[in-house]
């Protein structure tokens, strides 16, 4: 899931991630040693909001979090394929705004009022989602989660639409596989053995 900077049209303010706060799309985390979740590409010490349940995880790449100059940032932000976008511009956001062949869902947020927003849906193929949709008035307390779980089915409908997509357990399943074998090393046969039966006291 992406999220970015830019302007829409030749500039202007845009916050990919709301004011309500990035902590309410998912608690903040940061990548390394403590955070033994989806690490969703981002290099070590990086802030990011992630989400667990027991089916889904899911991670924001949010650009002011992210480290490196503005190309490094669109390695992470343009491979995703749902950005969420949140715009105080008084021109509509442009999808070409951040150049990518992805995108292949953009969710824009702007304040309708002083309790109000507006979404906006964009989708490069017909998909459907929910519960969010294309022109959608949401209060401020429902936003947050209405947006993970729009992002999330998004997601969901992006990659069943594709023959080839890898289905979420599965996905995970590969993961943990090569993080296991990632973190294996030989050992002889009696020395396993021994470990089974005879726990190793520590001081």
């Amino acid at each position: 899931m992406g999220t970015g900077e830019g302007g829409p049209g030749e500039g202007g303010p845009v916050r990919k991630v709301p004011v309500m706060g990035t902590g309410e799309v998912g608690g903040g985390v940061r990548i390394g040693r403590g955070h033994e979740g989806y690490p969703g590409g981002l290099p070590y010490d990086t802030e990011a909001p992630y989400y667990a349940a027991p089916d889904t995880e899911l991670i924001f790449h949010v650009s002011t979090h992210l480290s490196g100059d503005v190309t490094q940032k669109w390695k992470h932000i343009g491979n995703d394929e749902v950005h969420v976008v949140w715009s105080e511009h008084s021109k509509p956001y442009r999808r070409e705004t951040i150049a990518t062949k992805f995108c292949d869902v953009l969710i824009v947020l702007e304040r309708a009022d002083s309790k109000m927003f507006r979404v906006r849906v964009e989708t490069v193929s017909a998909l459907e989602f929910g519960p969010l949709y294309d022109g959608a008035l949401v209060g401020s307390e429902e936003l947050a989660e209405l947006v993970r779980l729009t992002v999330i089915n998004a997601s969901r409908a992006y990659r069943l639409a594709h023959k080839n997509h890898v289905r979420p357990l599965r996905h995970r399943e590969h993961v943990f596989a090569h993080d296991t074998m990632r973190h294996m090393k030989k050992v002889r046969l009696s020395d396993a053995i021994n470990a089974l039966y005879i726990p190793t006291m520590t001081a």
